[in-house]
């Protein structure tokens, strides 16, 4: 196979100057469900209405890229579950690298590199990162029920703190760079139970305030009696709310560092309460949350990505550099985790000092995991980023590592061609169960190939023998990718 080394130039000043402020919109919005539960154009057409410009996305169910293009926008970093009108960049190196299970709300990330960086204007990022705490139970229903606050707030503490705790770090991390942390959260506000209603101190809010993030909606509408705020739960797709239903505000967008909030709006339904930006048909259970900040970027570190992550083979991608202490930028496409003289592909391009992007064909890459390697004048590696070229046209296989185990012996689990979302998952589940019973579920961190193993045992008791099956879930959905049987004797 041909060698290859790319070399493009960019206008990075070799001296950063200090920034001059601009506004930025950031969104945060639970699509429901991939945003086909209604109408998914109205999805797009809403972050449109919104007019954002980065938007932490919430429940997307491998339609991420699909969303960016129905928007408009070029940037997407499926890790955080980001689309952007601005280039994204990746904090670490693409890939999960630390060992051991963590917590849904950082699936596929490690936890000191859980922010994107925005490139909003050349040279000048800011940060942001985004999340989905776990939706049950549900502490508003539990004290709609009669559960005690006590009760309800130490459940809180148990399911919800424990996912939220890997953001308290940042703040103080990124101190002077314009922050911002999206989601939905799955929890009401400390700021919005106050003493005129049922005082109940939210701890996940109130942790997360502690740690320096500011809730940019309350910074603008400081009285919950007169603004409420509630984006859960939506009158969708027309005005209806089911009986009994809790009203609150769960979605957020929260900032840290060099960043004034001078805006925050609500966008839903038509008539909805409270509303500021509305869309008919309605597309979402929640409503979106749009914040406007004017914000002091800072310098950008080295950075290097592809788009896409997830490369068609025979497709082309763009490759995307930024040296912070050169006129120009040199990037290698070499194997996943070999040094940077093992480059692939034989290219160099002289281009002009304006250019931010060169393209590049995966036709002389076979599938696999490949990293994009950004390169100094001496040829010293700076930082690199993962990607992958998969066979679109080829099923992912999925096969247990022995077709029998014992009864309560683990189950170890292969793949390869995986799909790289977010929150992909394989789910054990007894011959001829429903979609949602699965005995147990293990996240594959947006790996495209592995082993795994699940647990055959169900609160606490061995699995009787019989067959069982694998599957291949979709993206945090329950669409199933692929199957795979064994037996338990």
């Amino acid at each position: 196979m041909a060698t290859l080394a790319l070399t493009a130039l960019t206008f990075a000043p070799a001296a950063f100057t200090q920034p001059t402020p601009l506004e930025l919109r950031v969104m945060t919005f639970n699509i429901w469900y991939g945003g086909e539960q209604v109408n998914f154009a109205s999805v797009a057409a809403a972050i449109r209405a919104a007019n954002a410009d980065v938007v932490g996305v919430q429940e997307p169910d491998g339609n991420l890229y699909r969303l960016a293009d129905a928007v408009g926008f070029a940037h997407v970093d499926p890790r955080r579950n980001l689309i952007s009108r601005y280039p994204l960049f990746d904090s670490g190196v693409g890939r999960r690298t630390q060992l051991g299970t963590s917590p849904t709300s950082i699936t596929a990330l490690d936890a000191s590199q859980l922010h994107a960086w925005v490139m909003v204007r050349p040279g000048e990022v800011v940060a942001i990162t985004n999340t989905h705490l776990p939706s049950d139970p549900y502490g508003p229903e539990a004290i709609r029920d009669g559960a005690t606050v006590d009760a309800v707030l130490e459940l809180e503490r148990r399911v919800r703190v424990p996912p939220a705790e890997p953001f308290l770090a940042l703040p103080a991390t990124l101190k002077d760079t314009p922050l911002f942390l999206t989601g939905d959260f799955n929890t009401p506000s400390h700021l919005d139970w106050s003493s005129a209603m049922q005082p109940v101190a939210w701890p996940v809010t109130a942790e997360l305030a502690k740690a320096g993030w500011r809730d940019s909606f309350r910074e603008v509408h400081a009285d919950p009696a007169r603004r409420p705020g509630h984006t859960w739960t939506a009158g969708m797709p027309h005005p209806y709310v089911r009986p009994r239903e809790t009203l609150d505000r769960i979605d957020f967008v929260f900032a840290s560092g060099a960043a004034q909030t001078l805006r925050s709006e609500i966008v839903g339904e038509a008539g909805g309460d409270g509303v500021d930006i509305s869309i008919s048909p309605y597309p979402s259970d929640h409503r979106g949350v749009v914040s406007t900040f004017r914000v002091v970027p800072v310098a950008a570190p080295a950075l290097v990505s592809i788009e896409p992550r997830t490369v068609a083979r025979g497709a082309d991608f763009l490759v995307r550099g930024f040296d912070p202490q050169s006129e120009g930028w040199r990037v290698a496409i070499v194997p996943a985790d070999a040094a940077a003289d093992k480059t692939l592909i034989n290219l160099v391009e002289n281009v002009a000092a304006w250019r931010r992007a060169a393209r590049l064909s995966s036709r002389a890459l076979l599938p696999g995991e490949y990293d994009a390697v950004l390169l100094d004048a001496r040829q010293s590696e700076l930082t690199r980023s993962r990607f992958v070229v998969r066979d679109a046209a080829a099923p992912i296989n999925l096969q247990p590592v022995t077709a029998r185990v014992r009864a309560g012996e683990p189950v170890r689990v292969r793949w390869s061609n995986g799909t790289g979302h977010r929150h992909d998952s394989i789910g054990l589940f007894r011959a001829g169960a429903p979609a949602g019973d699965a005995l147990s579920v293990a996240y594959l961190d947006a790996r495209y190939a592995g082993e795994i193993s699940l647990p055959t045992a169900a609160n606490g008791e061995p699995l009787p023998a019989g067959s069982y099956e694998l599957r291949f879930l979709r993206d945090g959905s329950q669409t199933v990718e692929a199957s795979a049987w064994f037996d338990i004797r």
